[in-house]
């Protein structure tokens, strides 16, 4: 759920669930080259992934 800080922010109604999404990209030799956090209203997401998984 969210903080109230976030409620505020993104304009969400109250009982109204959030993502907290957060990513790490690594480069081929394992090192992190990337991170990201977003914080996204529930109604108004939806995310679809496809990875391509080494053999």
């Amino acid at each position: 759920m969210p903080t109230s800080d976030e409620e505020a922010v993104l304009r969400v109604p109250a009982g109204e669930p959030v993502f907290d999404l957060k990513r790490i990209a690594f480069a081929s030799d394992g090192r992190p080259v990337e991170y990201a956090r977003g914080t996204y209203r529930g109604s108004y997401f939806l995310w679809s992934y496809r990875f391509k998984v080494p053999e």
